[in-house]
C-alpha cells in the first residue's frame, strides 16, 4: 500500500485532519444555536457514513488482512477515506457534550 516513491506518505492523515478540523468548527456553531439539530445532524452523517463504508466494502468485497494478495485494498478504498473515519471523529466531538448532558 505504501508508495516508496512518495514523499511524506503520511500527509493523506493532514488532509482529513483539516476536514475535521472545518467540520467540527461548523458543528460546534450550530451547537451552540440549536443543540437538537446538532445531534440531527451528527446521527444522520453518522448513518450515511456507515451506509457509505458498508456499501463500500460489499461493493470491493473488502476484508481487513494484512497479509495475502488483496492487503492493500481494504487501505485504499477505505482506512484512507474521509467517510469510513467519520464516526470515530463524532465520538470525540460528542462525548463531552453528552456527557455534560447526562450530568444535568
Amino acid at each position: 500500500w505504501t508508495n516508496p516513491k512518495a514523499c511524506m506518505g503520511w500527509s493523506w492523515y493532514l488532509g482529513l485532519d483539516m476536514m475535521f478540523a472545518i467540520l467540527g468548527l461548523a458543528l460546534l456553531n450550530i451547537w451552540k444555536r440549536s443543540p437538537a439539530s446538532a445531534w440531527v445532524l451528527v446521527l444522520l452523517m453518522t448513518a450515511a457514513s456507515l451506509a457509505v463504508t458498508m456499501q463500500q466494502v460489499l461493493h470491493y468485497k473488502l476484508q481487513y488482512s494484512i497479509f495475502g494478495p488483496h492487503e492493500g485494498d481494504y487501505q485504499f478504498h477505505l482506512y484512507a477515506k474521509f467517510y469510513s473515519r467519520l464516526p470515530v471523529f463524532f465520538v470525540g466531538l460528542c462525548a463531552p457534550r453528552a456527557l455534560r448532558s447526562v450530568e444535568r
